[in-house]
């Protein structure tokens, strides 16, 4: 009934370690795995592009990538995605790449644009 090794975790969990939040990567995790931390620099790349009007740049970015990657790298800038096996997916998001390009709007401006 009392286990004493279930007490000490829960114990921990509760005394304020960065484990205990929820969302927090701690030294013990693979922060590598995030993709909020994976893809970063491309979805920053990504946004500048489109700021800037380059809608080349911003390919240039995703064809480095493969689909799932390219994806994943979208939703981080702030861009919606359909499932990675939806027939669409790759146009859908060639569309928000040049609407967004047009429009000078990074991912998540472009949403709030759109009404998403």
């Amino acid at each position: 009934m009392n286990n004493p090794a279930r007490n000490t975790a829960t114990a921990t969990a509760k005394a304020g370690s960065p484990s205990s939040k929820a969302g927090v990567l701690d030294g013990n995790e693979d922060y590598r795995r995030d993709p909020r931390v994976m893809f970063e620099s491309e979805a920053a790349d990504i946004n500048a592009a489109c700021e800037r009007g380059d809608m080349v740049a911003a390919y240039r970015v995703l064809a480095r990538m493969s689909k799932a990657d390219a994806a994943q790298a979208m939703l981080v800038a702030g861009f919606s995605i359909l499932g990675e096996r939806h027939p669409q997916g790759p146009a859908h998001l060639q569309q928000q790449i040049a609407q967004a390009c047009k429009l000078r709007l990074d991912g998540y401006t472009l949403q709030v644009h759109l009404g998403r």
